[in-house]
């Protein structure tokens, strides 16, 4: 074309100017109909040239609009070992359509992606920061759907085992807390991630829903499943949240939980502040006994550096059912800080009586303590077939290895004036301990206004009641005569 044809365009346009916007507008449609016919190659071309997720991503049907909206079912992610990442049924995504038009795939191209059905298994390292890793062979056992009849509970959950049982799911949690970080170290020295965020400005929406999640920090793993969370995240400034779940199991088990809040990331190490709810924990879940499926409800404020964050909160029970010992309003608050929960006011209502309790428990280890102390007990509440009426004041420790075994009650006891059957009596004192299947009494006093009873021990072993000598004394103080157990007699001194 020669240099006089160009001018005679030119000259036309420029009479004829307002031909210019609507033939723009018109190239402009038919690149991103053309950009919406070829998504599945531009979605390929894009899966080659990224950094960000190390492996291979495919999909087997993808479509897109002229919007920049993506559509794709059976997404996959495999690493470069070829163990599955991610798996998701179905799901969207929202791009930047001139990154794409120019071909500059960026951190920023994605703008939102929802994603439903999906199973997601997090690595959290000590610092917090974050990877996603292949599922374990417990999240093949998360129901898909919301099913409160389903027997995930009992297959994840520690209740009703047998003590070899346990020692032997710890052991095998050791085990696999060990292996996991020891191949997550490799993989730090090798110097890479599945997902690799280093040095990227990441602003984007997700949203997930109805999906399954277990994530693995330190000793402890968690899973969850009905899960929905919104994530709104600009790693220049700062990420909220909201996540709920339903069923959860592994450390921990219980229906119900909610995490929302946010992340500062405009600070040197990002700050947290974040609300925790679970309502639903089961005790015997943390070790907490054998048959303790009584719902503890706990909410916790988390603030501080994502490194070391630290919270503050209260839980509540309203039935606590220990075998011969039931409380009712129980309340208190707690302290999370690095794995332990220290527990303060603890406030519950006993057999028409009062407890106020501090303790301690370790999440890793399901080592605990607790210290209480419990006014004006009813006997006559707690023992309504024994016809022994008098208020009790209460003295109690509970230090715990981690099981029902390995739990150890402790305390001392003093009571008022009372009645047993028709013989009055003016106070009972005493020491107890009570280890696995053995309750013993020490130091055991009863007054009776003119006698004085006491003996050195009694002890509950398997049911079954063993006594020590039974000492009576006169009012002065002196020796009158002793129960002999082994010969089932009274015998003068």
């Amino acid at each position: 074309m020669g240099r006089q044809s160009v001018l005679r365009i030119l000259g036309f346009f420029r009479r004829r100017w307002y031909f210019v916007p609507p033939l723009l507008i018109l190239v402009l449609f038919l690149v991103l109909k053309l950009y919406s016919r070829s998504a599945a190659f531009i979605f390929n071309t894009a899966m080659e040239q990224q950094d960000m997720l190390r492996g291979t991503i495919t999909a087997e049907e993808i479509v897109a609009n002229i919007n920049g909206h993506v559509y794709f079912e059976h997404l996959e992610w495999k690493d470069p070992k070829g163990n599955t990442i991610l798996l998701v049924p179905e799901g969207d995504f929202r791009v930047r359509v001139l990154d794409v038009l120019m071909g500059q795939y960026k951190s920023t191209t994605i703008q939102e992606m929802n994603l439903k059905d999906v199973a997601l298994s997090v690595w959290l390292q000590d610092d917090m920061s974050w990877d996603l890793v292949p599922q374990s062979k417990m999240m093949e056992r998360v129901p898909k759907k919301p099913d409160p009849e389903s027997e995930w509970a009992r297959t994840v959950s520690l209740t009703g085992k047998t003590e070899e049982e346990l020692a032997e799911i710890a052991e095998r949690k050791r085990r696999l807390g060990e292996r996991r970080r020891k191949e997550q170290q490799q993989k730090i020295e090798e110097g890479w991630v599945n997902f690799n965020l280093e040095g990227k400005h990441i602003k984007t929406k997700l949203n997930l829903e109805n999906a399954r999640m277990e994530i693995f920090y330190k000793q402890r793993h968690y899973l969850f499943n009905d899960v929905n969370f919104d994530l709104d995240v600009d790693t220049e400034e700062k990420m909220d949240l909201d996540l709920s779940a339903g069923r959860f199991g592994g450390t921990m088990l219980g229906y119900g939980m909610r995490l929302r809040g946010n992340l500062d990331f405009t600070e040197a190490v990002p700050e947290t502040n974040l609300t925790l709810i679970f309502q639903n924990i089961d005790l015997s879940s943390l070790g907490m006994g054998m048959n303790l499926h009584d719902p503890v409800a706990l909410l916790v404020y988390m603030d501080g550096p994502i490194s070391h964050p630290i919270g503050r909160g209260s839980l509540r029970i309203d039935q606590l059912r220990i075998p011969n010992l039931n409380f009712s309003n129980v309340t208190g608050k707690v302290h999370y800080d690095d794995g332990i929960v220290r527990f303060t006011d603890v406030d519950a209502d006993v057999y028409g009586g009062h407890l106020k309790a501090t303790g301690q428990y370790d999440i890793d280890t399901r080592y605990y303590f607790i210290e209480g102390h419990g006014e004006h007990l009813k006997t006559g509440i707690a023992l309504p077939k024994d016809d022994l009426k008098c208020e009790v004041e209460l003295d109690i420790k509970v230090d715990s290895k981690g099981s029902p075994k390995n739990t150890t009650y402790s305390g001392v006891f003093t009571s008022g004036k009372g009645l047993y059957r028709w013989l009055p009596f003016d106070s009972i004192k005493g020491q107890f301990k009570s280890s696995f299947r053995n309750l013993q009494f020490y130091d055991i006093s009863i007054d009776m206004g003119g006698l004085l009873l006491t003996t050195d021990a009694l002890s509950v072993v398997d049911g079954k009641l063993a006594l020590h000598p039974i000492q009576i004394w006169d009012v002065d103080g002196s020796p009158f005569m002793y129960y002999d157990p082994e010969h089932k007699k009274l015998i003068k001194n």
